[in-house]
């Protein structure tokens, strides 16, 4: 029977220090004849009680691990260049020590290449890109996307219903359920749609429509419910007991209205109570057309709806 002898292989201290650089820990400092050069230094420098111990493993690696702590080594800048030509390929993903690590370590454990080629095209394996974190551009970006989605969610009722705007002339304009806007041709019935869409509109755009269209359906709940005429009445009498004839801060008049209301039905201006009140029964949504403009209750509208509101 043969007896196979394990031969003892020799190596320079060149080839110790580099064998622990490559370590997937202390990778980046690898290939870089400065940091070899360093390592030897700093390991025959290692104050140890038994000096034979000096380059066993452990002690070597823990002395290497040092000199990267206290920023002695420097970073193979092939290697950097490669961590940054992924970083520009896939901007998604942040640029950070965490992403840096993952990197290094699963090509280490796959023996490959840590050059710009290789690492993107290991980066954009299913495995490794689930790994790694989103910049903060990406999860900023998403976040305004749920909101996006949110804020459409909302206004067309989760994909139910279409909306309707109304203009500051008090025309309105009506929008399907996917944001385009429902026009009709001149031979009768809908006209093609044209380019538009919630994903043609801008985050600001669907924000205004969002604020338009929650601010229309409270203001008819309001009516439904009865307290809108409780909420105007209140408004009214508030405005024309003596205490608030006048700014309090100011001391200032409070000044009339400079709008007339319009009777949207025929273009007349609405001169007496009577008038005003018979339209305002005539619709459950008379109210809100006659004060809302662009989403929101006009101020001097308002005024001018409570003063003929409390004539005698």
């Amino acid at each position: 029977m043969t007896v196979e002898r394990y031969r003892r292989v020799e190596k320079t201290l060149d080839e110790i220090i580099e064998e622990h650089l490559r370590s997937e820990e202390l990778f980046l400092y690898s290939g870089v004849e400065a940091n070899i050069n360093l390592g030897i230094q700093a390991v025959e420098q290692n104050e140890i009680a038994k000096e034979h111990h000096r380059w066993r493993g452990d002690v070597v690696r823990g002395v290497l691990h040092q000199c990267a702590a206290r920023g002695i080594f420097a970073v193979n800048q092939n290697y950097a260049r490669a961590l940054d030509a992924v970083y520009d390929a896939f901007p998604q993903k942040g640029r950070t020590e965490a992403n840096n690590r993952v990197i290094v370590s699963t090509a280490v454990a796959h023996q490959v290449p840590f050059d710009a080629e290789h690492l993107i095209d290991l980066v954009a394996t299913p495995e490794v890109w689930a790994t790694l974190h989103d910049s903060r551009d990406t999860l900023d970006q998403r976040q305004s996307n749920q909101q996006r989605e949110r804020m459409i969610a909302e206004i067309t009722k989760n994909g139910t219903q279409g909306f309707t705007l109304m203009t500051q002339y008090g025309g309105r304009r009506v929008f399907d359920k996917d944001g385009y806007e429902v026009q009709y041709s001149s031979s009768g019935g809908r006209a093609k749609k044209k380019l538009g869409g919630f994903e043609n509109m801008s985050d600001e755009e669907i924000q205004q429509i969002h604020a338009h269209v929650m601010e229309k359906r409270r203001l008819i709940e309001m009516a439904e419910s009865g307290t809108l005429a409780k909420h105007t009445q209140k408004l009214g009498k508030q405005r024309f007991e003596q205490k608030f004839h006048a700014d309090p801060t100011t001391g200032t008049p409070v000044t009339a209205s400079t709008k007339q209301l319009i009777d949207p039905r025929d273009g007349s201006v609405f001169t007496s109570k009577r008038q005003l009140v018979s339209f305002i029964n005539s619709s459950r949504y008379a109210t809100a057309q006659l004060l809302q403009r662009n989403g929101k209750v006009d101020p001097e509208l308002g005024r001018e709806f409570e003063r003929l509101l409390n004539q005698r």
